[in-house]
């Protein structure tokens, strides 16, 4: 069964899209897609209606050939203004005072994924015991339609999403270390730390 994201998922591409490029850019960039995935942006996208995965995905290709280098460091970026919007407005529960605290990452990510994807789910298999951080890993378990451009968005999400989520006591590089696409049970995401300055 092919997954399915909703659309507010399509919805922040398109609005970080409009944020770079203008309603022209973003209109000339939608029009470069396929004429099946053209059709999907013709009406106005239902914020909580689910939409093909792989439509999400060629819009990702698309901006980052149009706004970007064509290497994917864009879709990062996207990640890191994602979770940025998604912290601010539709999860902003998870960032209150009462969730200083990185055991929040024990129930957020199945929260938050569950609110995006029809299949699989975010953990987060051990968090750290102590203050200090050195590493977090994040994988993404049962998702079988894994793709470059969405793990280089989920590699931004996750760096802003657990430097957000600890108040800004840490920082860090997030970087895929095992993907599906190359063969792996799942996606695997390394978040490598230190205390903010």
């Amino acid at each position: 069964m092919a997954t399915n994201i909703i659309g507010r998922g399509l919805s922040g591409v398109l609005k970080y899209t409009k944020t770079k490029a203008g309603e022209d850019g973003l209109k000339e960039i939608l029009h470069k897609l396929s004429e099946e995935d053209r059709a999907i942006f013709s009406d106005k996208i239902n914020p909580a209606g689910w939409y093909p995965f792989k439509t999400y995905v060629n819009l990702l290709i698309i901006v980052d050939k149009e706004l970007g280098n064509g290497d994917l460091s864009l879709c990062k970026d996207m990640g890191q203004w994602s979770a940025e919007k998604d912290l601010e407005a539709v999860y902003k529960i998870f960032t209150d005072d009462t969730f200083k605290d990185l055991n929040i990452l024990k129930t957020a990510p199945h929260v938050m994924w569950q609110g995006y994807y029809d299949q699989g789910n975010m953990v987060f298999p051990e968090l750290p015991k102590t203050d200090y951080i050195e590493s977090i890993k994040a994988r993404i378990v049962d998702f079988p339609d894994a793709a470059k451009p969405s793990c280089r968005l989920l590699e931004g999400w996750i760096e802003k999403a657990v430097n957000i989520i600890s108040g800004n006591r840490i920082r860090g590089i997030v970087t895929e270390v095992k993907c599906r696409i190359d063969g792996h049970e799942y996606c695997e995401y390394l978040w490598e730390t230190k205390y903010a300055v």
